[in-house]
């Protein structure tokens, strides 16, 4: 059902091609059997998902990369966990009802791995877990500098980020900022 939504809006967005591509590899995905079509399947879903928005990745895209973790080929293991992080690397924007998805889904999610018997598994776990932190920490500080925003939006202050616009040359009344004390330049 949530397949069928994405592929809707597929034809309105931009990309719209790739999504519906992305879909479809998903669910090739899901029936793969052979070696060759998972690894193939893989390479080629990070290709278009790349391509997609942010959330076909997180909604789609992402949960089965997961699933693929759990593989009984160790090479698609290691390929599942590579094409994970390059897609949650990729992601620009994690929208607040998504914000916990690396402490909530994908930390317990890869939390086998280190334990794994091939030992290729685990080098390409200590490869991407030190990437997937760095991306984690920049969401995580993307989400606080919005709170922070929205906050002090709301208690009429302005923040001072606004790349020189309105709200950097004009104090909190409409009046040219630069009073006793201050350093504008």
């Amino acid at each position: 059902a949530a397949d069928g939504g994405v592929a809707a809006g597929a034809a309105s967005g931009s990309g719209g091609g790739m999504v519906l591509l992305s879909v479809l590899l998903c669910m090739l995905l899901r029936g793969a059997r052979l070696f060759e079509s998972k690894r193939a399947a893989l390479a080629l879903l990070v290709k278009t998902s790349l391509q997609c928005d942010d959330e076909l990745r997180l909604q789609c895209v992402v949960p089965y990369l997961v699933t693929m973790l759990a593989d009984s080929a160790s090479a698609i293991r290691s390929m599942a966990l590579r094409c994970l992080v390059r897609v949650m690397c990729d992601i620009r924007v994690i929208p607040p009802s998504d914000s916990k998805v690396f402490q909530d889904y994908l930390i317990p999610s890869l939390s086998l791995l280190p334990n794994d018997v091939e030992e290729a598994v685990r080098v390409e776990y200590s490869l991407g877990i030190a990437r997937l932190a760095a991306a984690a920490h920049r969401h995580v500080m993307r989400l606080q500098h919005g709170v922070n925003r929205e906050a002090l939006a709301a208690a009429g202050v302005s923040d001072g980020v606004d790349g020189g616009g309105a709200g950097a040359a004009q104090g909190a009344e409409g009046t040219p900022a630069g009073g006793a004390g201050d350093n504008v330049g």
